[in-house]
């Protein structure tokens, strides 16, 4: 990774926490939502990325009493 790459850990699935989702740029202009295979060191699926901003962050359940840490929206 180099010194303009981002790389943000905003969460992780509540299946299976060997998945983060994380704020990366990943080689890419614009910062995406990715999934984050930790075992693995290493990206997987591309969740959201737009052409013309940024992702800045995820939204979580509105009842975070009852789900908590569930991700559910990208900013």
């Amino acid at each position: 990774m180099n010194s303009s790459e981002t790389f943000r850990v905003e969460g992780f699935d509540v299946i299976n926490r060997n998945i983060l989702f994380v704020s990366a740029t990943n080689g890419n202009d614009r910062i995406g939502l990715w999934e984050f295979v930790v075992d693995r060191a290493d990206f997987a699926e591309l969740i959201c990325r737009r052409l013309d901003t940024d992702v800045v962050g995820v939204c979580y359940h509105s009842n975070s009493r009852t789900n908590p840490d569930v991700v559910t929206g990208v900013i």
